[in-house]
């Protein structure tokens, strides 16, 4: 059983993430790559432990100096080899589509770069 489950899934598995919550635990829905969650009735957070379900907004947490702040500070950690970021392939602008397909098949593990030229 968990206090907080950062849930990024959606529909599939959301129903899922609520129940292994421990009593008075947070599910923090932030994604919905299965489809969005349209079906959570007022009754199932309190049938698990009385649960809270929250669907945040990034908008209401990072305000644009915020953003522009972290982007800065994390493009200087790359730059100075503190973090290395995986890209796995890089596709032409033509192989965009193949991409997608790359993406929505589940088949990634690293970042997909197109390159314009």
């Amino acid at each position: 059983m968990h206090r907080l489950v950062y849930h990024s899934v959606g529909k599939d598995t959301v129903h899922d993430s609520i129940r292994c919550l421990k009593r008075r635990g947070t599910c923090v829905m932030f994604g919905a790559s299965s489809g969005q969650v349209e079906d959570i009735a007022p009754l199932e957070p309190a049938e698990a432990g009385s649960v809270f379900f929250t669907r945040p907004h990034l908008a209401d947490y990072l305000q644009p100096h915020e953003v522009r702040q972290r982007a800065a500070e994390m493009f200087a950690l790359v730059a100075h080899e503190r973090l290395s970021v995986a890209i796995e392939r890089t596709y032409g602008l033509e192989e965009v589509a193949e991409a997608h397909r790359h993406i929505e098949g589940r088949n990634t593990r690293g970042k997909l770069l197109v390159t314009v030229a």
